[in-house]
Parts: structure tokens; C-alpha cells; sequence
């Protein structure tokens, strides 16, 4: 699409985390932000400031696009785990107080920031002249706000599942009573019925919403995560001696018993096989080190920025992706990241939809938990081999490729 047929059009994106604040939370529409802006679309962002002080490493991708900052309203003692005595008695009575306060989910940060998402949305309409509303969840209550402006806008509504809401019980919903499943239930539904579009990143995602709502289905589309490499030099460095893996991202929750068994394929490990760590948050790091592995065999570094990433994937010999069961039958962002460098998958996990996508297209190896010790040594050994799949067609999932889709949803 012609860049001088879009110079008028003008989107409006809603996103609780978005940079220079970091956050995986931000990822995904910093990145369409930028590429609608390159197209011509004029774009604005809503978002929310942090305390957290570290910076995105997506930050450039937006620079120059005009962001307005709310305040939150969320208590800031629930962002973070409580360690001093007055600190966990903070965070109690906290929750406590938004347990009362709220019907739903009480950990949804956008709780409490109806009215002014409301008045600053209305004012940037105005202000902006907003044909497109898009509003990104987690957390799922600004999908809803925005959604309940239907009936006095004549702005398009598109609401964005990053996550599945209510369906999977994400997000500690398995953890809540059966009223504010319900209560989540509803709202999911109200955001379905009274937005213009639904996408979602995932095929299964679409797959399971249409399933749920079959009289809505014509608005649920399947708008992929994509890779976003800038035009530069990529070059692969010779293959090592011993096998080097690269782990970056998110390190998710409840996956130290997994951590705890590739320790100790580590620790037997007669290779000299290296893990490298690129993360914001240096988790799991005690489990290393009570086998002396850390900054002999396990190596714990800062997240990079993109480029300086890229570069250092070709480097390494295979990905190591450790994913909680939840996460077991979606295609994450990093995936694609992974295949345009033509790098091998160990993926950690629970067989589904995954697993199937990375054995099936020969991106690399499932290696279900409780294998770890015994099918992780042969991977290194080489003892199992992969016909790696050059051919797979990566180049239909570059961000710059699939917002052409998006602006056909405007």
C-alpha cells in the first residue's frame, strides 16, 4: 500500500508497557508502531509510566512517535516480591484493599484507571483526530474500557489479545474464586461483542476464540509476531569446538525443576558445553551455583539491545527455550528471532502445539522435562541428528511484512 494513501489515517495505539520502559509487554507494538509510522500512518500511543528505571532495548524503534504518559493507579508495593518484614506487611494489606476494591482479576494493573484512560482517549480523538483505536492486553481491563466507548465514538475499535484472557485462566485466574472467573468471563465476552476487530498472534489463540464465539468469528483475525532485523551484516562465526547454547528473554516462573535437571546435565557434562544467559532479571542463578557452574560452564549477562544481539546469536550453535505448560501450544515471539538465523531449538517443555511446529519443520529438538538429563547429552553428543530445515519460509514473518496486514485492518 502506497505510503501517500495513508498519510491521513490516523491510529491511535493503547498499550500498558511501551518504551522507553522495558518490558516483553512492549515489544509487540513498539515494533507495529514503528512500521505503521515508516508506512505513513500517523500514529499516537497511551501508555503508563514505571518506577523501573532500566530501558527498553526498543527504544529507538520508537523514537519520534508521540507518546502520552498516565500515572497508574495500581498500588506499587504489588509490582515487586516483598523482602523486609514491613514490606510483605505493605503488600498484604495492599491486596487486601484491591481485593475489596475489585470484582475481577485483582492483579489487572488497569483496575483502577478507568476514568482516565476514558478522558485521555476522548481528548486524543479529538485532539488527533483518531480513526483507530488499538488497545493491547495484558492487562485485560483497558481492552474493556476501551471497548465500553463503543457506543459514543464512531472511532474503529481494535482490541489485541497479546495472552489468552479468561478462556485459559491466565494471568492467576486459576488461583481465583469461581465469582471473579466469571466476572473476567463477562468482560472478555462484552470486549468480543462491542470491539470492530479482534487479533491475535497466535493460530491457535484465533482457533480456540472462534471456537468460544462462533457468532463473532468474522472479526477474529490472526495477526502473527514477527522478527524485525534492520538491514546489517550478519556473519556466522565458525562452528565451536564444544557446543555453546544461548538462552534470552523472559525466564518465566515455575520452571526451577527444569533448571534443577539441566544443571545437572552440566555438571556431568564432559563437552565443556557453555550456557549463556541474556535476560533483565538474573533468575534461577543459586541453582548454577550450588554446582560451581556459574562463570565456569554457566554464564549470567545483561539483556542486549537487538542488533548487538543478532550479532552474537551467530555465535552459538542452539537456543535453549524453557517454557511453563501454559505457554506449551502458542508460537512465541522469539521463535521466528530464532529461525532467521537458521539456529537450532532445544525447546524444554510439555509436547503441544510447539513442539509439533519445531519437530515437523526441523527447526530442531523437543525434549520433554522428564528428559532432560537423558536426551540433552545426546543432542550435545551429537548422537541425534537434525536434517535442519533451511527452507522454511521466515521471510512472511518479518514485522515490516505482516503491518501490511494490519493497515488492511484500519
Amino acid at each position: 500500500m502506497a505510503k501517500k494513501n495513508l498519510i491521513n489515517k490516523n491510529v491511535l495505539i493503547i498499550s500498558y508497557v511501551f518504551p522507553p520502559v522495558a518490558g516483553i509487554g512492549g515489544r509487540r507494538w513498539a515494533k507495529f508502531a514503528k512500521y505503521l509510522n515508516k508506512k505513513g500512518v500517523n500514529v499516537s500511543v497511551i501508555s503508563f509510566t514505571s518506577d523501573n528505571t532500566e530501558i527498553s532495548t526498543w527504544a529507538k524503534d520508537v523514537s519520534g512517535i508521540n507518546v502520552t504518559w498516565l500515572k497508574p493507579a495500581y498500588p506499587k508495593i504489588l509490582n515487586k516480591q516483598p523482602k523486609s518484614i514491613i514490606q510483605k506487611l505493605l503488600y498484604r494489606w495492599q491486596l487486601l484493599r484491591v481485593k475489596i476494591l475489585t470484582r475481577g482479576n485483582y492483579y489487572d494493573k488497569a483496575a483502577f484507571s478507568e476514568k482516565l484512560i476514558k478522558q485521555t482517549v476522548l481528548a486524543k480523538i479529538k485532539e488527533k483526530k483518531i480513526d483507530t483505536i488499538i488497545v493491547s492486553g495484558f492487562p485485560f481491563n483497558l481492552t474493556y474500557f476501551i471497548s465500553k466507548l463503543q457506543s459514543y465514538i464512531k472511532t474503529k475499535i481494535i482490541v489485541d489479545f497479546r495472552d489468552p484472557w479468561a478462556w485459559k485462566e491466565s494471568y492467576s485466574l486459576n488461583v481465583m474464586s469461581s465469582n471473579r472467573k466469571a466476572e473476567e468471563q463477562r468482560k472478555e465476552k462484552y470486549v468480543v461483542q462491542h470491539s470492530d476487530v479482534i487479533t491475535v498472534p497466535d493460530q491457535k489463540m484465533m482457533d480456540e476464540l472462534c471456537n468460544l464465539y462462533p457468532s463473532q468469528k468474522e472479526k477474529i483475525v490472526h495477526l502473527p509476531h514477527g522478527y524485525d532485523i534492520e538491514p546489517t551484516i550478519l556473519s556466522k562465526e565458525a562452528k565451536n569446538q564444544s557446543p555453546k547454547i544461548i538462552y534470552f528473554g523472559t525466564l518465566y516462573a515455575n520452571i526451577k525443576n527444569e533448571i534443577t535437571d539441566i544443571a545437572k546435565v552440566f555438571e556431568e557434562d564432559k563437552l565443556g558445553c557453555k550456557l549463556d544467559f541474556f535476560c533483565h532479571v538474573k533468575k534461577y542463578m543459586d541453582v548454577f551455583d550450588k554446582r560451581q557452574l556459574i562463570g565456569r560452564k554457566i554464564f549470567y549477562h545483561d539483556a542486549l539491545a537487538e542488533n548487538e544481539l543478532y550479532q552474537k546469536l551467530m555465535s552459538y550453535d542452539y537456543y535453549l527455550l524453557i517454557c511453563p505448560d501454559y505457554a506449551k501450544d502458542y508460537i512465541i515471539t522469539k521463535i521466528y528471532e530464532i529461525i532467521f538465523h537458521r539456529i537450532p531449538i532445544i525447546f524444554v517443555g510439555k509436547k503441544g502445539r510447539l513442539s509439533q511446529f519445531i519437530e515437523e519443520n526441523k527447526l530442531g529438538f523437543f525434549v520433554a522435562k522428564n528428559e532432560i538429563v537423558t536426551k540433552m547429552p545426546l543432542i550435545f553428543n551429537s548422537k541425534l541428528s537434525l536434517n535442519y530445515n533451511y527452507n522454511f519460509p521466515i521471510e512472511n514473518y518479518s514485522v515490516d511484512i505482516i503491518t501490511n496486514k494490519l493497515i488492511e485492518l484500519l
